[in-house]
């Protein structure tokens, strides 16, 4: 997705060399969009222009070649951008985040046996949150498994998917779909708090999507759907777990 906003950019400003000079972000404060940049910030001065005119600008331009977002400006020039909901869900089905490789779980594994990264998850991860993250897991596999007895399977040709569009949905797909972004971000920086953060926001974000779920009474599309969700976040929640040296377990 960063590279896309990227490619926007730059077709929006071919005044710009490479995409290297242009910074796409995650910010911190959601209000603030599912990406920002700063590209018109750390542009104005040599194109003579003030920041939040050549926000604009390019805002503008994005719009109007790109249709799977929405563009804000804020001051002092900050382009932000909003996933539209029909993208998202587009996205997700098309674009899963893969697992990693064995070369990237052995670099983020020398990070997590650090002395830092063995304190910092011995304060988040206390036994009783080990447990509901140890649950989200079976809960999923238990379902998943349950209903492919059934012969109910999200995988197959011909399925037709659709969703809840909740908020918590949608935030659970964002989550999914930054999978790639959080594990560049905790190389780049040797930081396991980032991994420990995702993890836990994404474990916390399954108890809210899975409050109230009656599998049975969700007409298929719906039902489908809401396996892939979970099914993606199982294959996340245990991937990390193995990293940390925990047990994902498939019952419990």
């Amino acid at each position: 997705m960063k590279a896309e906003i990227k490619r926007q950019i730059l077709l929006a400003l071919p005044e710009i060399e490479n995409a290297e000079q242009i910074e796409v972000m995650e910010p911190k404060n959601k209000d603030h969009g599912d990406f920002t940049s700063n590209v018109a910030l750390k542009m104005a001065k040599e194109l003579r222009k003030s920041p939040m005119m050549l926000a604009e600008a390019l805002a503008e331009k994005i719009k109007n070649n790109w249709t799977a977002v929405e563009v804000k400006v804020i001051t002092p020039g900050f382009i932000n951008f909003y996933l539209k909901e029909k993208w998202l869900y587009k996205v997700f089905e098309n674009v899963l985040p893969e697992s990693m490789s064995s070369n990237v779980k052995e670099r983020i594994e020398v990070i997590l046996k650090t002395q830092e990264a063995k304190e910092l998850i011995q304060e988040k991860l206390l036994p009783e949150e080990i447990k509901r993250i140890q649950y989200a897991h079976s809960r999923i596999c238990s379902v998943l498994e349950i209903l492919r007895s059934e012969g109910i399977c999200h995988k197959g040709p011909g399925i037709s998917f659709d969703y809840h569009g909740s908020d918590t949905e949608k935030q659970i797909l964002k989550q999914l779909l930054g999978y790639p972004a959080m594990i560049g971000q905790t190389l780049e920086n040797r930081d396991s708090k980032v991994l420990l953060d995702y993890l836990l926001g994404l474990n916390n974000l399954f108890y809210r999507y899975h409050e109230g779920l009656l599998f049975r009474s969700l007409n298929p599309s719906l039902l489908y759907g809401t396996l892939k969700v979970l099914a993606s976040m199982g294959r996340i929640i245990g991937e990390l777990l193995g990293l940390l040296g925990i047990d994902a377990p498939v019952k419990m």
